[in-house]
């Protein structure tokens, strides 16, 4: 399915929902109108007067109201339901006041400032619904309803009319309007999240202010950060799964929150691993900094972790991290069924490869030199000196990070 088609079935869900409210609506009116008119009239001796006619519209208007109220609450959303709904909705409410009105004129009882509210109120329901052909439709109606009423009363003067008809032309401009930014607000929450577990809020930003082009498939040159926590198979197998999730559940939140922290993406979770991304799908340029960065800051916040869990009797875990600079091709992969962003080259695997490094070597993050040659001093570590790395012919020169910044000269 294509992302206009997932919008469309979306904005159908969140329409038969608020169709749902208007029928709701539509029974508390007319429970308040029962008030009004029998309660109240009596009351005040101005009741209406009883009438066949009038006793069959109400009841038909009443059986629409429930039935209309159970339907909406047992079909399954569709574009086409919800466009059809609202114009059948609106048929009956418009039909039901163009009803009363013609009782009322030949009671000689008609009260034109009641036809104007209730159809105002029938208008107002169409900012609730998903098309723009029943705001249309509603407006119509309403025009002809009130010209019909104007007419019926013999009191038809072209400013009068003009007067209402405009209004309701201007309330359904302003309905219109309204309606469609809250629409587009809606569909930008919605893309917002789904974005958000992409990419960095600043990213964010930028690909919903129209610049999505950044999304793309490019070459680019980025820093590519792989973590993974140490022999966790072996943790997890003494374990119920459901404290295994949970577990990882808040160990990604906190490791996602530090690599977004520091404009980064996170790519994707590969079991107790994640991939992240510097320089892509928006260009950086210290990509490598904020990358050694983040991996610094994920160390401290497993040392966070570790702290909670010695205070709960558990055994501390640690993690390693393997940080590489090089070009890839990224870009969106998948088709329109189902795509992510993704990078494919060397680089990524040369990442992947000294993460695995870690543990053979003593060290928590490992960065290969073509990063450390981007760093300009800022931070400090071991030259671990020339590796073999699985797959490559070449040796790689890997670097042992261990401080922000290299220690002062001595007397400083």
């Amino acid at each position: 399915m294509s992302a206009e088609h997932n919008e469309r079935q979306v904005l159908a869900a969140r329409a038969l929902e608020n169709e749902r409210r208007v029928t709701t609506v539509r029974l508390i009116s007319l429970g308040l109108m029962a008030i009004s008119q029998d309660v109240i009239g009596d009351l005040s001796g101005a009741a209406p007067d009883d009438d066949a006619i009038r006793g069959a519209a109400i009841a038909i208007y009443i059986l629409f109201a429930i039935t209309a109220f159970v339907a909406v609450r047992r079909v399954t959303p569709t574009p086409r339901r919800v466009r059809v709904m609202p114009l059948v909705a609106t048929t009956f409410d418009v039909g039901f006041i163009a009803a009363m009105d013609w009782v009322d004129i030949q009671h000689g009882t008609l009260e034109l400032e009641g036809t104007v509210i209730l159809l105002a109120l029938i208008l107002s329901y169409s900012l609730l619904r998903y098309g723009l052909e029943s705001l249309l439709y509603a407006t119509a109606l309403a025009i002809v309803t009130f010209t019909a009423a104007l007419v019926g009363s013999g009191g038809f003067a072209w400013t009068r009319w003009s007067f209402v008809a405009f209004g309701f032309v201007a309330c359904a401009t302003l309905l219109g309007f309204t309606r469609q930014a809250v629409r587009r607000a809606f569909v930008d929450l919605k893309r917002r999240e789904s974005l958000s577990r992409l990419v960095a809020p600043k990213v964010v930003d930028e690909i919903l202010a129209g610049r999505e082009g950044r999304l793309q498939p490019a070459r680019r040159e980025v820093t590519v950060l792989f973590a993974d926590i140490r022999d966790f198979t072996s943790y997890s197998e003494s374990r119920a799964p459901e404290d295994v999730l949970r577990f990882l559940d808040d160990y990604f939140g906190r490791m996602t929150q530090v690599v977004q922290g520091h404009d980064g993406s996170v790519n994707k979770f590969i079991g107790d691993g994640l991939m992240a991304l510097w320089g892509a799908p928006a260009a950086i340029d210290d990509h490598a900094t904020r990358a050694v960065k983040a991996a610094l800051d994920m160390r401290k916040v497993m040392a966070e972790i570790n702290a909670y869990r010695e205070a709960d009797g558990e055994p501390p875990l640690q993690i390693g991290i393997g940080v590489h600079t090089g070009e890839v091709a990224a870009g969106m992969l998948g088709g329109s069924g189902q795509s992510e962003y993704s990078v494919i080259g060397d680089a990524v695997n040369l990442a992947s490869r000294i993460e695995g490094l870690t543990k053979e070597h003593g060290a928590g993050i490992l960065v290969s030199d073509a990063t450390w040659a981007l760093l300009d001093g800022r931070f400090a570590g071991e030259r671990i000196g020339e590796v073999v790395v699985k797959g490559r012919r070449g040796r790689v020169v890997i670097h042992a990070l261990t401080e922000d910044a290299p220690p002062a000269p001595a007397g400083a």
